[in-house]
């Protein structure tokens, strides 16, 4: 009876893990066996595609040749209402098939919104748009379906900007105030709804104020409830290479991971 009960906690506790997301850890990112994930992967401009989702089974699909190369991870663009009609619908189900297909290839996708690009500071649109997309229910299905291979990023260089047409923008102190008590609010709004997964957020500036970044990190790890928050800078730092690297070294110390979503194509 002993060795029974053994094999039943052993299983049990085994099928236990077996459910479990990704999750963070001080500053890493760990996969659902608990090992060290680093994040080496693309970003896949799916809703960009026109000839998407008709190419999805044809073997054009762009998502072919990303899997030559072998990346543990995938950024995948999306939008809760991409505003042009004359395209082909985007539907969850196609956005489905594409996660899937990554999950097979052990690949996990970092699904982001870029409905909010050039939109910096409207927290009641986000609400209704962004927040609106995640926790409705065929999303949060999506989400618990591929629990096990899903990052949600929740929305795409969404933030105050420093400049206004060249001018410096006299309101952005103000404006980060405004929108880190915001991100608490939509972190709280996303776990509300039962979303599990690590939340990757993007830093201001068109992702690219990494000293905002910092600063919020801790606090926005610490309104999770499930202190799962995943900090994402987008490089396009034209800066010297001694400042590059000492940035990098800041980032990489910091008390929650920090990841590039985006970089520079060019020196």
């Amino acid at each position: 009876m002993k060795l029974l009960t053994l094999f039943l906690a052993v299983f049990s506790s085994f099928y236990t893990n077996a459910q479990q997301t990704f999750t963070t850890s001080g500053n890493k990112i760990l996969d659902p066996c608990g090992n060290d994930f680093v994040m080496k992967g693309v970003n896949y401009s799916l809703a960009d595609d026109w000839n998407f989702p008709a190419n999805l089974n044809n073997g054009k699909e762009l998502s072919a040749q990303i899997m030559l190369a072998n990346p543990n991870a995938v950024r995948i663009q999306w939008f809760a209402d991409y505003g042009q009609p004359t395209r082909p619908a985007l539907t969850i189900a196609s956005l489905d098939s594409v996660i899937s297909r990554f999950a097979r290839a052990n690949i996990v996708s970092v699904l982001e919104l870029h409905d909010f690009t050039q939109i910096h500071t409207d927290t009641t649109g986000f609400n209704n748009d962004i927040v609106g997309w995640w926790i409705s229910e065929p999303v949060l299905q999506l989400i618990e379906k591929h629990r096990k291979n899903i990052i949600v990023n929740i929305a795409n260089e969404y933030g105050p900007t420093k400049w206004i047409s060249n001018d410096i923008n006299p309101n952005y102190d103000a404006e980060i105030i405004t929108w880190t008590k915001h991100y608490k609010s939509v972190i709280a709004q996303l776990r509300n709804a039962g979303i599990k997964v690590p939340l990757m957020i993007d830093a201001p500036q068109y992702g690219m104020d990494y000293e905002t970044a910092i600063n919020v990190g801790t606090q926005f790890n610490n309104a999770d409830p499930l202190n799962s928050i995943i900090m994402s800078c987008h490089a396009y730092w034209n800066e010297p290479a001694a400042t590059l690297s000492s940035r990098v070294h800041a980032l990489s110390i910091q008390s929650v991971p920090f990841v590039f979503g985006e970089v520079g194509n060019v020196d």
